[in-house]
């Protein structure tokens, strides 16, 4: 019971982030409006992104020097970081 309590208090603290950063991103139609100005995106590390349009319009990326990947063992996500000692 305390690892279920302690793993849906990690998912809605990831939530509220997600919502913090979605709020400081633009508009998908501002950056449609941007792009068709002629402005180009550079990507750098920490950058947040959207795909749209290709069934990923719910989720968020970030450019990142870590690879880091979702995998179910024991029928737990656990998020396991690549390349690091932690």
């Amino acid at each position: 019971m305390l690892l279920a309590n302690y793993w849906n208090s990690i998912k809605t603290e990831a939530s509220q982030f997600i919502l913090h950063i979605r709020k400081r991103m633009m508009s998908l139609s501002m950056a449609r409006h941007l792009k068709e100005a002629g402005l180009s995106w550079t990507p750098a590390v920490n950058d947040y992104f959207a795909i749209p349009d290709r069934g990923f319009d719910d989720r968020l990326f970030v450019i990142s020097d870590v690879m880091v990947t979702m995998e179910i063992r024991h029928n737990l996500s656990v998020i396991t970081v690549q390349g690091t000692v932690e």
